[in-house]
């Protein structure tokens, strides 16, 4: 999950270069059904996942919990509230994941619902796209967590408001293979990350949160 990259990672690298100096990690990001195949196969020890619904498995922790928010470049009214209407995004220029994701599809569905379609003026799966197209355009609206934008927030990059008439929220968890053994420098890699994030009070960062 690329929003976990930074701070999270970084905070646990620093506390086990002190805790455990002999474990080296390797980071990888990438995006939902890619982790979990990278899981399925062993390629990974664990994955940081953005779900839709609360893990169930002993496989799977739950880290945090994440509202869904339009965000813009300051100054847009629509923006600058602290809570926006799902139904007001109608009409809207978006920046939108590419069709074909859950993310995506959850997003199509609740506009259909609501009676009218989203205006994907670009579609873009990198978060970091998505924030430099909305942060260069002035009429440009994202769908993002709170975790993906925080840093932009806090320099005055960006703009936010929480979506609500449905509060669209995801699940952040920790998920471990479903098969294979666990080793120990692993275990000490997910105390390290589960103990992290509930020091940050559930977050994924130590920035007070939108």
């Amino acid at each position: 999950l690329p929003s976990a990259a930074h701070p999270l990672m970084t905070e646990v690298f620093k506390k086990l270069h002190h805790a455990y100096p002999k474990i080296q990690l390797n980071i990888r990001e990438g995006q939902g059904s890619e982790l979990d195949a990278l899981l399925d196969t062993g390629s990974v020890d664990m994955a940081i996942l953005f779900r839709y619904e609360k893990p169930h498995s002993h496989d799977e922790v739950l880290l945090s919990t994440a509202s869904t928010y339009l965000v813009s470049s300051p100054g847009l009214s629509l923006t600058y509230g602290e809570t926006v209407e799902f139904k007001r995004l109608a009409g809207l220029p978006l920046v939108l994941p590419r069709k074909g994701s859950h993310w995506r599809s959850i997003l199509d569905e609740t506009a259909r619902s609501k009676g009218f379609q989203l205006q994907a003026e670009v579609e873009a799966d990198s978060l970091k796209v998505q924030k430099e197209i909305i942060a260069n355009n002035p009429h440009m609206y994202a769908l993002l967590g709170p975790f993906s934008v925080s840093e932009e927030l806090r320099m005055g990059r960006l703009q936010s408001t929480k979506v609500i008439a449905p509060d669209l929220k995801r699940y952040v968890t920790l998920a471990m293979p479903k098969q294979g053994h666990i080793t120990q420098a692993s275990k000490a890699v997910a105390e390290m990350i589960k103990a992290t994030v509930a020091s940050w009070g559930n977050q994924l960062s130590p920035l007070k949160q939108i």
